[in-house]
């Protein structure tokens, strides 16, 4: 068996005796098994380096154990960091398990075959999140001829994938004519497109949209949506998009193999300029090598941009935080790699898009940061209601400058200056 990543796969060094090299058979048998008096989660670890022992019993038990687990226990203990090849194991082997499928689907690091896998054999409901995951389309746009071959694909999420893909460019056409659905559906009813505002431009509230802003966050509740402010919706097949030739690997058949046990993850194809450290030190060799960065981004399509979001250095990280592409930015604020300075520049940065601002605001871990959470609430590219929500744990000082910034939404102005009010001169 090669050697074991125990740091990586979670499994602390009180809980390692059974995968010692000299760890006597019955001892790797229970481990194997899940026998052993230890957390789930390491238990689940445990029996999957098991996988590529020596002796069959101990292989024998280990597929037992991880294939009869139950679903709902099993889908729990899987998170964000879960090695790669174990999904992939759980997968091929749990074919019938939705509810597993589901969770994998959000999982970053499920590696290829995992995937295909789960668009070959997945239910409606799973085919429905792959077909939404748009980063995953992106760097794995042959997904969409997988589901093509799975009977539970309807013609809506055949639709809807087929114009995300032909938008990006990245739609194979002779493919196109030879996956029809298996199950059609009902054709949707089109959707009236709504006319997007000049760039730049901004929708003045009325009076009473403005008093239903300010009492609304005086009291704690969710902000009204202002009129007109649902989000708007395009018919690709009615703007007349031409797709191209795909991009995308060429998969031509349906056979994936057998599951192969390693400990090998992915491996990411970039220049070392692009993932190694910055240097701190400036110069010109330092300005040429910026440029060359630059031009090596500039000549990636969408998907490897995204995947080089999750691995890129500083100073990748602050190019692809202003790409156009709002898929490629985001990526860079969900990958946890960004330092609170980052953060904290990120989120009072008025040039990045709201989308950006928008993430932010949803991850806990980030939102624990108060200067973070000043942050958003005196940029003024912060949506509303985010800001509106934030307001309410301020310290008397920032609530206080916050009522007298001018640079702030009408909205935010006017509730902090109630708010301050309410609480502070009473």
């Amino acid at each position: 068996m090669s050697e074991i990543p125990f740091e990586r796969l979670g499994i602390p060094i009180e809980h390692r005796k059974a995968l010692l090299p000299d760890a006597p058979l019955k001892l790797r048998e229970a481990a194997a098994s899940g026998a052993l008096p230890v957390p789930a989660a390491v238990g689940i670890a445990i029996s999957f380096a098991l996988l590529g022992d020596s002796e069959s019993s101990v292989r024998d038990a280990s597929a037992g154990f991880l294939c009869d687990i139950d679903s709902d226990k099993l889908v729990g203990l899987l998170t964000k960091d879960t090695h790669p090849k174990l999904l992939e194991f759980l997968v091929e082997n749990r074919v019938d398990d939705h509810n597993l499928q589901e969770r994998v689907v959000g999982i970053r690091l499920a590696n290829e075959r995992t995937l295909r896998l789960i668009a070959q054999h997945g239910a409606e409901s799973v085919l429905e999140l792959l077909s939404m995951n748009q980063e995953r389309l992106l760097l794995e746009p042959h997904l969409y001829e997988e589901m093509g071959r799975n009977p539970a694909m309807t013609a809506e999420i055949h639709k809807r994938m087929e114009s995300f893909l032909r938008m990006h460019q990245l739609l194979d056409e002779g493919a196109k004519e030879d996956k029809k659905p298996a199950k059609a559906g009902p054709a949707p009813a089109p959707v009236k497109a709504a006319r997007p505002l000049p760039s730049g431009e901004k929708r003045s509230l009325s009076s009473s949209e403005l008093e239903a802003e300010i009492a609304a966050a005086l009291s704690g509740a969710p902000a009204p949506v202002p009129a007109g402010g649902s989000l708007q919706m395009f018919d690709l097949d009615s703007l007349g998009i031409e797709g191209v030739q795909g991009k995308g690997a060429d998969v031509s058949g349906s056979d994936l193999g057998d599951f192969e046990f390693s400990f090998e993850e992915e491996s990411v194809d970039f220049a070392w300029s692009l993932i190694s450290a910055d240097k701190s030190e400036g110069g010109e060799e330092e300005e040429e090598e910026q440029k060359s960065i630059e031009q090596q981004i500039a000549a990636m399509t969408v998907g490897h941009k995204i995947k080089l979001a999750y691995t890129g250095n500083l100073s990748v990280r602050k190019i692809l935080l202003r790409d156009s592409n709002k898929l490629v930015s985001s990526a860079v604020v969900k990958s946890g790699r960004m330092s609170d300075s980052e953060l904290l520049a990120a989120a009072g940065n008025r040039n990045v898009p709201s989308e950006i601002l928008n993430h932010i605001s949803r991850n806990k871990e980030q939102m624990r940061k108060y200067p973070v959470r000043v942050a958003l609430v005196t940029n003024p590219k912060t949506p509303v209601p985010i800001a509106l929500k934030i307001m309410r744990d301020l310290s008397k000082s920032d609530l206080r400058s916050l009522s007298m910034n001018r640079n702030v939404s009408g909205v935010v102005f006017e509730t902090a200056t109630r708010l301050y009010k309410q609480k502070y001169q009473k």
